[in-house]
């Protein structure tokens, strides 16, 4: 999961632009759906690789909001949203996860 943008407290804002230019219109990263990196994820904050598990998550949105634009009737999964702004919170960047929430509420089909 290379990213070449450090993700630091207000550059959230960076991140997820990066990753809507890099986003797959079906949801997938590096081939698989988002889905499968959830794990990948729980499995970063257990080994305290909280900044991984950040730009895991922004991708897994970004993919989730991808998947909900290119597929008609599929609504936007706010799993990846949601785990990323508990996370940020947890990690005391609250500017960064108000980027994260007005991010999702801009979202057309966010259930």
């Amino acid at each position: 999961m290379g990213s070449s943008s450090l993700v630091v407290d207000g550059y959230i804002a960076e991140d997820l632009r990066e990753a809507r230019r890099q986003a797959n219109w079906d949801g997938t990263i590096e081939g698989w759906h988002y889905s499968r990196y959830l794990t990948d994820v729980q499995d970063f904050v257990e080994q305290q690789r909280k900044d991984d598990a950040v730009r895991l998550l922004v991708r897994i949105a970004v993919a989730a909001e991808s998947e909900s634009r290119g597929n008609r009737g599929v609504t936007l999964d706010p799993t990846g949203y949601t785990a990323l702004l508990f996370l940020l919170w947890d990690m005391g960047r609250e500017r960064d996860a108000a980027v994260v929430m007005a991010s999702f509420s801009s979202q057309p089909l966010a259930a």
